[in-house]
């Protein structure tokens, strides 16, 4: 018979037999995390794409486009794996959201006013997705920021399709002046709530550029947060996307 092992070491025995399994488990929660934001900010991002190619008619956009919908495509592989520390209702409304992104995703180019509905409702899911994923994370405070940077990416892209929306439709409308005026005070309020967050020297400097990019999209936009002018449009597209990138890089990295 072996003898028995002090109690002390045998917790030592079990930490170290467990330790990187817990580890393996938070880097795979936060991984699928990460493919969600990217998803979440990239429909976003590929449906003002969409739509800034249809106003400005720039090369610009549709190379991006094309970039942006193969890293969408692999989030969505990625989400489709299983997902640990979900219920099986909860996967299954996950799996819901990334079925109806990739319908989305085959369908850009339906008329502005069904594909902003569209977009609009797939935001709503997927915001629904990266917070569900941040609530199983190991690491809740990290998982928070990284939904807090998935917000303040997706809104200002959000507000940028409200921009080209508005013109594609010849006018614009009140619905998507009240939408774009709300969407403008939503990233505001993202964006502070980042800037209260204790980020390290690199997320300082992610942050400033997001900032300094706020400070010159707020200069192109009017009151009801869509642009001054015709003229700001390719202002609003390429700051709004700067904005999202640093929002990304920072969720990638803290």
């Amino acid at each position: 018979m072996s003898p028995a092992v002090p109690r002390r070491h045998l917790l030592l025995m079990l930490a170290a037999v467990t330790g990187p399994r817990v580890v393996r488990a938070q880097a795979a929660t936060t991984d699928m995390l990460l493919q969600a934001v990217i998803l979440r900010a990239g429909m976003e991002r590929l449906v003002k794409l969409e739509l800034e190619h249809r106003v400005l008619k720039q090369d610009r956009a549709r190379l991006a486009a094309e970039k942006e919908r193969q890293r969408l495509q692999r989030a969505m592989e990625a989400l489709s794996a299983p997902i640990k520390g979900l219920t099986g209702r909860r996967e299954a409304q996950v799996q819901r959201a990334v079925l109806d992104a990739g319908d989305l995703l085959a369908n850009l180019g339906q008329p502005v006013a069904a594909l902003v509905g569209a977009s609009e409702a797939l935001a709503a899911r997927l915001g629904f997705v990266t917070t569900t994923l941040s609530g199983v994370a190991t690491d809740p405070d990290r998982a928070t920021l990284i939904d807090l940077l998935a917000r303040a990416s997706a809104t200002a892209l959000r507000l940028g399709k409200f921009n080209f929306a508005a013109l594609v439709a010849s006018a614009a409308s009140s619905d998507v002046s009240v939408s774009a005026q709300q969407v403008s005070g939503e990233f505001r309020a993202a964006l502070e709530a980042v800037a209260a967050q204790n980020l390290d020297e690199r997320g300082r400097a992610d942050l400033k550029l997001a900032q300094n990019q706020w400070l010159l999209l707020s200069h192109a936009l009017g009151p009801t947060g869509l642009a001054k002018s015709p003229e700001r449009l390719a202002e609003v597209a390429t700051t709004t996307d700067r904005i999202a990138e640093s929002m990304l890089a920072l969720a990638r990295r803290v």
